[in-house]
Protein backbone atom coordinates (compact mmCIF):
# COMPACT_ATOMS: atom_id res chain seq x y z
CA UNK A 1 0.00 0.00 0.00
CA UNK A 2 1.57 3.09 1.15
CA UNK A 3 5.11 1.50 0.84
CA UNK A 4 4.45 0.83 -2.70
CA UNK A 5 3.32 4.42 -3.20
CA UNK A 6 6.61 5.68 -1.73
CA UNK A 7 8.68 3.93 -3.61
CA UNK A 8 6.69 4.62 -7.63
CA UNK A 9 6.91 7.97 -6.03
CA UNK A 10 9.92 8.59 -5.25
CA UNK A 11 11.19 6.45 -8.60
CA UNK A 12 9.11 9.16 -10.72
CA UNK A 13 11.11 11.78 -8.93
CA UNK A 14 14.20 10.38 -9.43
CA UNK A 15 13.33 9.76 -13.38
CA UNK A 16 12.27 13.47 -13.48
CA UNK A 17 15.62 14.62 -12.05
CA UNK A 18 17.19 12.14 -14.49
CA UNK A 19 15.12 14.27 -17.61
CA UNK A 20 16.06 17.65 -16.10
CA UNK A 21 19.67 16.78 -16.11
CA UNK A 22 20.00 15.49 -19.60
CA UNK A 23 18.08 18.71 -20.75
CA UNK A 24 20.70 20.63 -18.88
CA UNK A 25 23.69 18.70 -20.33
CA UNK A 26 22.24 19.16 -24.01
CA UNK A 27 21.98 22.78 -23.55
CA UNK A 28 25.33 22.98 -22.51
CA UNK A 29 26.28 21.45 -25.19
CA UNK A 30 24.44 23.36 -28.01
CA UNK A 31 26.69 26.26 -26.98
CA UNK A 32 29.89 24.18 -27.39
CA UNK A 33 31.97 24.51 -30.73
CA UNK A 34 30.89 21.36 -32.78
CA UNK A 35 30.73 19.60 -35.56
CA UNK A 36 27.43 17.98 -36.83
CA UNK A 37 27.23 14.64 -39.10
CA UNK A 38 24.75 13.97 -41.54
CA UNK A 39 21.65 15.26 -40.69
CA UNK A 40 22.69 15.91 -37.02
CA UNK A 41 22.82 11.81 -36.30
CA UNK A 42 26.07 12.63 -34.49
CA UNK A 43 28.07 15.31 -32.86
CA UNK A 44 31.84 15.66 -32.54
CA UNK A 45 33.04 18.28 -29.54
CA UNK A 46 36.29 19.00 -30.13
CA UNK A 47 38.94 18.04 -27.11
CA UNK A 48 41.48 20.88 -26.26
CA UNK A 49 45.08 20.17 -29.08
CA UNK A 50 47.04 18.28 -26.53
CA UNK A 51 44.02 15.98 -25.76
CA UNK A 52 44.53 12.54 -26.52
CA UNK A 53 41.41 11.26 -24.85
CA UNK A 54 38.56 10.11 -26.94
CA UNK A 55 35.12 9.69 -25.50
CA UNK A 56 32.30 8.28 -27.40
CA UNK A 57 28.44 7.58 -26.66
CA UNK A 58 27.91 5.48 -29.73
CA UNK A 59 24.51 3.70 -28.21
CA UNK A 60 22.77 6.65 -26.30
CA UNK A 61 20.52 8.05 -29.13
CA UNK A 62 16.90 8.99 -29.35
CA UNK A 63 16.09 9.51 -32.88
CA UNK A 64 14.48 7.17 -34.88
CA UNK A 65 14.25 8.28 -38.60
CA UNK A 66 11.21 6.11 -40.70
CA UNK A 67 13.28 6.37 -43.89
CA UNK A 68 16.10 4.18 -41.84
CA UNK A 69 15.12 0.42 -41.57
CA UNK A 70 14.92 -1.25 -38.18
CA UNK A 71 17.59 -3.50 -37.19
CA UNK A 72 16.00 -6.56 -36.62
CA UNK A 73 16.76 -9.13 -33.87
CA UNK A 74 19.13 -11.33 -35.84
CA UNK A 75 22.03 -11.95 -37.51
CA UNK A 76 21.68 -12.42 -41.42
CA UNK A 77 18.41 -9.99 -42.10
CA UNK A 78 16.22 -13.01 -42.05
CA UNK A 79 14.33 -14.32 -39.19
CA UNK A 80 16.09 -17.60 -38.66
CA UNK A 81 20.24 -18.09 -38.77
CA UNK A 82 22.72 -20.39 -38.46
CA UNK A 83 25.41 -18.36 -36.92
CA UNK A 84 23.11 -16.73 -34.33
CA UNK A 85 25.53 -16.89 -31.31
CA UNK A 86 25.71 -14.97 -28.41
CA UNK A 87 28.85 -13.27 -29.70
CA UNK A 88 26.81 -12.17 -32.85
CA UNK A 89 23.45 -11.24 -30.73
CA UNK A 90 21.95 -7.93 -31.93
CA UNK A 91 21.09 -5.59 -28.99
CA UNK A 92 18.16 -3.08 -29.70
CA UNK A 93 17.64 -1.38 -26.65
CA UNK A 94 19.05 1.97 -26.12
CA UNK A 95 22.08 2.11 -23.33
CA UNK A 96 20.63 4.42 -20.61
CA UNK A 97 22.24 7.42 -19.49
CA UNK A 98 25.60 6.60 -21.92
CA UNK A 99 25.08 10.41 -22.74
CA UNK A 100 24.69 11.86 -19.50
CA UNK A 101 27.48 9.67 -18.32
CA UNK A 102 30.21 10.53 -21.34
CA UNK A 103 29.15 14.14 -20.98
CA UNK A 104 30.19 13.96 -17.43
CA UNK A 105 33.29 11.71 -17.75
CA UNK A 106 34.18 14.39 -20.14
CA UNK A 107 34.00 17.59 -17.59
CA UNK A 108 35.30 15.65 -14.58
CA UNK A 109 38.51 14.59 -16.35
CA UNK A 110 39.07 18.19 -18.11
CA UNK A 111 39.25 19.97 -14.62
CA UNK A 112 41.82 16.54 -13.28
CA UNK A 113 43.71 16.53 -16.53
CA UNK A 114 43.92 20.48 -17.02
CA UNK A 115 42.75 19.20 -20.57
CA UNK A 116 39.88 18.73 -22.86
CA UNK A 117 38.81 15.28 -24.17
CA UNK A 118 37.52 15.03 -27.48
CA UNK A 119 33.93 13.56 -27.16
CA UNK A 120 31.71 11.83 -29.43
CA UNK A 121 27.62 10.95 -29.96
CA UNK A 122 25.44 9.29 -31.74
CA UNK A 123 22.16 10.27 -31.67
CA UNK A 124 20.63 7.62 -33.73
CA UNK A 125 18.53 4.75 -31.54
CA UNK A 126 20.41 1.64 -32.04
CA UNK A 127 17.77 0.15 -33.33
CA UNK A 128 18.78 2.13 -36.43
CA UNK A 129 22.65 1.44 -35.98
CA UNK A 130 24.84 -0.02 -33.77
CA UNK A 131 28.11 1.83 -34.53
CA UNK A 132 30.31 -1.00 -32.57
CA UNK A 133 28.95 -4.05 -35.53
CA UNK A 134 29.41 -4.31 -38.86
CA UNK A 135 26.84 -3.05 -41.34
CA UNK A 136 24.13 -6.06 -41.81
Amino acid sequence: GDRLKYQLCTKRYEMKESVQETLRLIRRLQNEPHQSGYRGFTDYYPGSNESRIIIAAPHGGNLRPDYIRDRRKNCCGVDTCPSLSPSNSVTLVRDAFTLEMAVTLRDELSVLLGERPHLILCHLNRRKVDVNRQIE
